[in-house]
């Protein structure tokens, strides 16, 4: 019996190492998640990815248009200053018109930034290598967490299984990809799945709402849905 058991610890596979059984439909959907995870190493960060991304936001290009706007009013209205010398409207006469065309210039300039944040709102990201670098990212961390047996991948798994009947591993694999990206972006490394919600004012509390109603209901149309970081 020694021997037996000593050989089945011996061949027993990464699956096997879990703390405690789960369902076998949600271990059945563990397993093809697990199965067809592949990793993507990218070793940026989600915090330093996220802060390139943050640097290319039309606002910030709006802000220092408008900042260059300021100047060139404050020369505009001076060199509009009414004067009887007829030589000097001749004089400045060009110079005031150049300005004019400038400052027509950064507004046309503003109203496309303002469309780019329109677009961006909507989930539009101009630079499509740093959105890769996120994805490969997003994975390797998901990657990681399933074939190390993180502890809050169990801990998912079993919430997630106790309000999911069908246990779709579509629906979990997402919630994982999702979770694991949340928790780096958030620096929780606890064995449960969210630890507690952000400050009211921190950008990621809408983040772990949506994520903590995941882990209670699946998503509608799941085997639709596109994986969104």
């Amino acid at each position: 019996e020694h021997h037996e058991l000593t050989v089945l610890t011996a061949n027993a596979g990464p699956l096997d190492h879990w703390p405690t059984a789960l369902p076998e439909a949600a271990q059945t959907a563990l397993n093809i998640v697990i199965g067809g995870s592949v990793d993507t190493p990218e070793d940026t960060t989600l915090i330093e990815l996220d802060d390139l991304v943050d640097q290319q936001h039309p606002l910030h290009a709006i802000r220092r248009l408008e900042a260059d706007l300021q100047p060139l009013y404050q020369q505009r209205n001076a060199l509009r200053v009414e004067r009887d010398d007829p030589e000097y409207g001749q004089l400045v006469g060009p110079h005031l018109q150049r300005i004019i065309e400038r400052i027509n210039t950064i507004h046309t300039e503003i109203e496309h930034h303002e469309t780019l944040t329109r677009l961006w709102q909507w989930g539009h990201r101009p630079n499509p290598e740093l959105e890769a670098a996120i994805t490969l990212r997003t994975n390797h961390l998901t990657h990681t967490a399933l074939t190390n047996h993180h502890p809050w991948i169990h801990h998912l798994v079993v919430v997630w299984a106790e309000g999911n009947q069908k246990c779709d591993p579509d629906d979990l694999g997402q919630l994982i990809h999702k979770t694991a990206a949340y928790r780096e972006r958030s620096g929780h490394t606890g064995p449960e799945p969210l630890g507690r919600p952000p400050a009211h004012d921190n950008p990621l509390r809408e983040a772990h709402h949506d994520l903590a109603k995941r882990l209670e209901q699946p998503a509608p149309n799941i085997t639709d849905a596109r994986l969104s970081i």
